[in-house]
């Protein structure tokens, strides 16, 4: 019997234990030694790092079950932390983005107007109040207002002789 990697190590020990409890009523004698190294071998490959740190530091002979189960749950729920964590840093690293992204649209829609703006000054007609290209005649500051007569008369004179 192997572990499936969907698996809880609670869920698969709970196998294991009603595994080992059939085998009792049957008659048979399983030593806890041999449950433990069952449960070490048959794990997934996810707990090769605490399997690998459990057999070099500690005896496998004296190991009670409770002791190891134990510390394959500890280990699965540091390791289930540091996934959320990295998931909720990966959530929140992609909002960045996409707030830097935005940013960068806004920055960029800015730029791209302001050259627009910077493309058309100067674009229209000249106004023949002021001379000036920059707005229309109809929205010309001095429209209406008195002008001095003999800028004006320049004006015609120039337009006279030109």
């Amino acid at each position: 019997m192997k572990m499936k990697d969907s698996e809880t190590i609670d869920e698969y020990y709970t196998k294991v234990r009603e595994l080992v409890n059939q085998l009792k009523a049957y008659g048979e004698d399983i030593p806890e030694k041999r449950v433990v190294e069952k449960l070490l071998i048959s794990v997934t490959e996810k707990y090769d790092p605490i399997v690998t740190t459990i057999e070099e530091t500690k005896d496998i002979t004296t190991l009670t079950v409770t002791e190891l189960v134990g510390s394959l749950e500890a280990y699965e729920k540091r390791r289930s932390r540091r996934e959320e964590n990295s998931l909720e840093n990966a959530f929140q690293s992609k909002l960045n983005m996409r707030s830097q992204n935005s940013n960068r649209k806004e920055e960029n829609f800015k730029r791209t107007m302001g050259d627009k703006k910077k493309q058309n000054k100067g674009t229209y007609v000249p106004c023949r109040i002021c001379k000036r290209t920059n707005h229309l005649e109809k929205d010309c500051y001095f429209r209406g207002k008195p002008q001095c007569r003999i800028a004006r008369d320049l004006d015609m004179w120039k337009k006279i002789v030109g």
